[in-house]
Order: C-alpha cells, then structure tokens, then sequence
C-alpha cells in the first residue's frame, strides 16, 4: 500500500511538472526511484518533504556576514517581521541546491545560529557544501501557489562565494 501510494503521489508531482521525463534519483526517506523533477518539486513545500535529500547540517557553524544589514539565520526568522522587505546579507553553507525550478535555482543555507535554514531564489549556481553570502530582499509568507509556502524567503538573491 505504502510503495502504491508512493507511485501515485510521484505520478501527480510528474504531471504537476509538465509531464517531463527527467533523470531518476532516489530519496532518502523511501528509497523507492522517483524522477528527479519530483522530488525537486516536493523541495519547494516547507512541509516535512523539506528534510529529503538533505545532508545532516548538526555540525554546520558559519561565520555571521559583516556589514550594517548582515543578519543570522536565526536573527532572520526571529525579526521577520520587522525585517520583511528589507535589504539582508547572511552567510551560510549550501545544504540543498535545485535548479531551474519556476526559472530559478532554490538554494537553502544554514549558518549554524538556528536548527531552521533559510531558502533562497537565484540565478547564481551554488553546490552543496559551498559556503556562500547572499544579499537580497527578505520576504515573509510568500505564497507560490500549489501549497509551496514560505513563511522567510530570500528572492533573487544575488550570492558571493
């Protein structure tokens, strides 16, 4: 019943994805294939699909950025909402890396400040394990429609590696 319901969630997440025929990975919570377009697509939700595929980050411990705007992970959802709309830069290390999901390349970071990391929209290429720092707009509880909700998100974040 588990590996059918697996299938049938992988099929509409293929369809909700165009129909393409994309490479096949597997994920770490099922270890059942499933294209790699799916499970890039499942990345987007904040739900608990969020912790496929990504490296244990226990250890993570990055360097705060410098500048007058430059922010922890954790500072960034504790004062979200003083902060939202405002210019941010964090330093992190890449935990998760999607590319050309909605136009975009998805990178999510962690610093070590917060159990909790920070996705970020781009058009820069980063690879897991990088340790970057991105400068960008802070957004909260952006909402992409299709139950892909963010409640901080940094959008067309420009990165330095």
């Amino acid at each position: 019943m588990k590996s059918t319901l697996s299938i049938l969630a992988a099929t509409l997440l293929a369809v909700a994805c165009g129909g393409k025929q994309p490479d096949m990975v597997v994920t770490a919570a099922t270890q059942a294939p499933v294209t790699k377009s799916v499970a890039q697509a499942s990345m987007l939700s904040g739900s608990a699909s969020q912790h496929m595929m990504t490296p244990n980050t226990a250890d993570v411990k990055v360097a705060k950025a410098d500048g007058a705007n430059a922010k922890t992970i954790a500072e960034l959802w504790n004062g979200k909402d003083t902060l939202k709309g405002t210019p941010v830069v964090v330093r992190g290390k890449v935990v998760k890396s999607l590319s050309g999901i909605m136009g975009k390349n998805w990178i999510h970071l962690r610093d070590g400040s917060s159990d909790k990391d920070i996705t970020v929209t781009t058009d820069a290429v980063a690879n897991v394990g990088d340790v970057v720092t991105v400068s960008g707009l802070l957004s909260v509880d952006k909402d992409f429609g299709a139950g892909y909700t963010y409640p901080v998100i940094i959008e067309d974040g420009k990165v330095a590696k």
